[in-house]
């Protein structure tokens, strides 16, 4: 009886610290654009230094953190927590500086007529899914960077 006792308040305790941690009111937070990663703002002042940051959060997860950059003509970027890119959405395009060569290729070849307006690493699956302007999805292979299937 004793150890049911113990099992049972040593999970309550654990779904409590899990509970607490998924309450989100701290989680996000506005930080200045000085306060991003070197990594994260070398890529915005190289790739978007013609736009204008709207703001900066950062995102502090339980065991992870993150950040993302609001632009004012409604471009995102978001960025893992060593401050490379994990996804760009760009109503106007992104920026083709940022796609991989030979996607950039692919694209222009098959589908001259549109624009890459989201791009986005999937660390797990270890793809890059672009969405065109034409609302197609492709998937490329994250390494060798050729396409694995259309949506």
């Amino acid at each position: 009886m004793r150890t049911k006792n113990i099992l049972l308040v040593s999970l309550l305790a654990v779904l409590g610290l899990v509970f607490q941690s998924c309450d989100d009111k701290n989680d996000e937070k506005n930080i200045q654009f000085a306060d991003l990663p070197s990594v994260s703002k070398t890529l915005v002042n190289t790739h978007f230094a013609d736009k204008k940051v709207a703001s900066v959060m950062k995102d502090n997860e339980f065991m992870d953190k993150s950040y993302t950059v609001f632009f004012t003509d409604g471009t995102k970027v978001e960025f893992e927590k060593n401050g490379e890119w994990d996804s760009v959405e760009s109503p106007e395009g992104v920026p083709s500086s940022i796609i991989p060569s030979k996607i950039r290729a692919y694209v222009t070849e098959n589908y001259p007529d549109e624009k890459v307006i989201t791009i986005e690493r999937d660390q797990s699956d270890k793809e890059i899914e672009v969405e065109l302007s034409n609302r197609f999805d492709l998937i490329f292979d994250a390494t060798t960077h050729e396409l694995k299937k259309m949506d």
